[in-house]
């Protein structure tokens, strides 16, 4: 997640056709993934990261949206989050 979530995305739909056996449905999903466990862990490193992905994913198709703003009110409640996602 260091890396901006357009060219990730663009990276596994690249690459997905050797990637789809695992089971996940899209990168989209695969992404999504990825964000959820950075929110849930709760650790300020991972959900800054998850920060400026989930503000990508609001303005990208392919993307849950319900799920996506579910976990933006989660770091939002959060004391240490709180700063990160006012100044996005």
């Amino acid at each position: 997640m260091e890396r901006g979530l357009s060219e990730c995305l663009g990276e596994f739909r690249d690459r997905w056709d050797a990637l789809a056996d695992g089971g996940i449905a899209s990168p989209e999903r695969l992404l999504e993934l990825t964000v959820s466990s950075a929110v849930e862990s709760r650790r300020p490193y991972w959900m800054q990261a998850a920060a400026s992905w989930l503000v990508e994913m609001q303005a990208t198709s392919g993307f849950d949206q319900a799920l996506v703003h579910n976990l933006i009110r989660r770091p939002s409640a959060s004391p240490e989050m709180s700063q990160q996602w006012r100044q996005r």
